[in-house]
């Protein structure tokens, strides 16, 4: 069940098991557990972000989390293979 429809059944029904609702958007957030793997704040790393289409960010996120792997993980591979092919194919047009 999506956020949206659990919060369509919840305003639909104002409460849940005796419980009365709340309006997501001032439900806080529980903070998050310490990652020992997170790179964020390590020195010798850096952010880098873009834009992909949802299907793909989707399918690429739930891999992730089946293989039990980090995004970063995965994104410093993929992307360590592209600029190791990208200069070996430049290398051989000088």
């Amino acid at each position: 069940m999506s956020i949206n429809q659990l919060t369509i059944m919840l305003k639909d029904q104002k409460c849940l098991n005796g419980m009365m609702y709340e309006p997501i958007n001032q439900i806080t957030k529980m903070p998050r557990k310490p990652n020992p793997s997170r790179k964020s704040g390590k020195e010798g790393y850096t952010q880098v972000s873009g834009y992909i289409s949802e299907p793909l960010a989707t399918k690429f996120k739930g891999y992730c989390k089946l293989s039990r792997k980090e995004i970063s993980e995965i994104l410093e591979e993929l992307i360590d293979r592209w600029v190791t092919q990208y200069e070996e194919n430049n290398d051989r047009e000088d």
